[in-house]
């Protein structure tokens, strides 16, 4: 662990959990901490570090001044007005770079913007099955910073947000991992240069990359080597993983060996295809072989709230998505539907174009509702394809698509927005889903 030189004042905007983490590191460090969140009341105060100087209901721009060291949180941007008042010769990080420069195993990494948890998690999973020591975190469970008060790993497998590498710079994993490239946080980042940008800061000093050769944004913005390359296309050298069309399927395959035919994995859908392909690789950098790495990947069942089936109630199929907090999360999870459906959609849009949705809506949608803060939007991009409905909120929409649907058909909650105009996080979305599903009748 970095220590502090005498009395040197630290600064943590944000107090969720990964800002209580860094409030812990920072304190065990030696650092004088403030923190503050620009919540006029935090969940769980107790649960708050002692001996931190706390401030909430805003962000006070003499603190900023004070502070040796300022460290943000994912939420906060670098944009933040009252980071003007940071003194000449502060540091301005988040909590990945404090990991980075201390942490001492090897660093699997992965990012993108759909995808992450599940690949951080299937190869996670594939790595402890090899007999390795592995710690899982990030933008995911566990905090980076919590991580290191564990005993030392074989290998980290880390999630990492676009939000946390912007303030990332140490970051030179073993092997990193980007899954896809898609509009998403455009009101954070402004513009998909700088999203793109933000993500290209792992992969720039890391021997072991893994890209979408047919990503065709990852192709426009990014110019660095492949040393695996993940595609739904055959796969042309052992540098490749890819699929191979059958007459009724898909094999998956690792240069010119066939690996495994797809129906024999749980994960469904071609976008989790890519997920597989991606775990493998990364795997493969450390060593674990393809074989070893399916007979994990034959067991692995998805994750909650993304395309996460619910049961069969009346006859109709009910599908929790809540994950998919983007255009290019619903589109993907669209496809991966055998069949026409009603799709619920709606929320925060981030400054996201909806347009892309329109045309496999019109394939895979027969009676679109939307519902929440930017649902106008969604309709009106979405109309002149199929039929829409527009709700206030969930329940309503649910309520109009149990009263729509058939025996037969599948309903689809994959809002392609964020869920913070009604709801605190995607998991409160999904878990007030799920449970209206149950209380419909049989």
């Amino acid at each position: 662990m970095a220590t502090a030189s005498a009395k040197q004042q630290a600064l943590v905007l944000g107090l969720g959990q990964t800002g209580r983490s860094v409030c812990r590191y920072l304190l065990a460090a030696g650092y004088q901490v403030h923190a503050m969140d620009s919540r006029a009341r935090l969940p769980n105060p107790q649960q708050l570090p002692a001996g931190i100087q706390v401030t909430v209901g805003g962000f006070d721009a003499d603190a900023v001044t004070a502070a040796d060291l300022v460290v943000l949180s994912p939420g906060i941007s670098r944009s933040e007005p009252v980071l003007a008042a940071l003194s000449e010769g502060a540091e301005l990080v988040g909590d990945v770079e404090l990991f980075a420069r201390v942490c001492q195993a090897p660093v699997l990494a992965v990012t993108g913007t759909n995808g992450k948890t599940t690949v951080t998690t299937l190869t996670g999973q594939i790595l402890a099955d090899a007999g390795l020591r592995i710690e899982v975190g990030g933008n995911i469970g566990t905090p980076v910073l919590d991580l290191l008060a564990r005993p030392g790993p074989d290998y980290y497998v880390l999630e990492i947000s676009s939000f946390q590498l912007e303030t990332t710079h140490s970051l030179r994993p073993h092997a990193a991992a980007l899954l896809n490239l898609t509009p998403d946080h455009l009101d954070r980042h402004g513009d998909l240069a700088h999203y793109a940008a933000a993500k290209l800061r792992l992969l720039q000093a890391c021997a072991h990359r893994v890209l979408p050769r047919q990503d065709a944004l990852v192709q426009q913005y990014f110019t660095v080597q492949a040393w695996r390359s993940i595609g739904t296309g055959p796969a042309v050298s052992q540098r490749e993983y890819g699929l191979v069309a059958g007459d009724q399927d898909f094999a998956l395959c690792h240069g010119d060996k066939v690996l495994a035919n797809c129906r024999e994995f749980a994960l469904k859908g071609r976008h989790n295809l890519l997920n597989i392909q991606a775990a493998l690789a990364l795997a493969e950098s450390v060593g674990v072989n393809n074989h070893q790495a399916l007979a994990v990947i034959r067991k692995f069942t998805g994750l909650p709230h993304r395309t996460e089936p619910l049961g069969l109630h009346a006859g109709v199929h009910w599908i929790n998505d809540s994950k998919g907090t983007n255009v290019g999360a619903t589109v993907a999870a669209l496809q991966a539907l055998d069949g026409p459906c009603i799709l619920l959609a709606g929320g925060q849009g981030k400054g996201q174009n909806f347009a892309p949705l329109a045309a496999v809506a019109a394939q895979a949608v027969r009676l679109a509702i939307v519902f929440g803060q930017d649902r106008e939007q969604l309709a009106e991009v979405l109309r002149s394809q199929v039929s829409v409905r527009e709700v206030k909120t969930l329940e309503q929409a649910v309520t109009l698509a149990e009263g729509s649907a058939v025996a037969g058909d599948c309903v689809l909650l994959s809002p392609a927005c964020a869920s913070f105009d009604q709801f605190s996080s995607y998991q409160e979305r999904g878990n007030r889903f799920r449970q209206l599903v149950r209380e419909l009748r049989p």
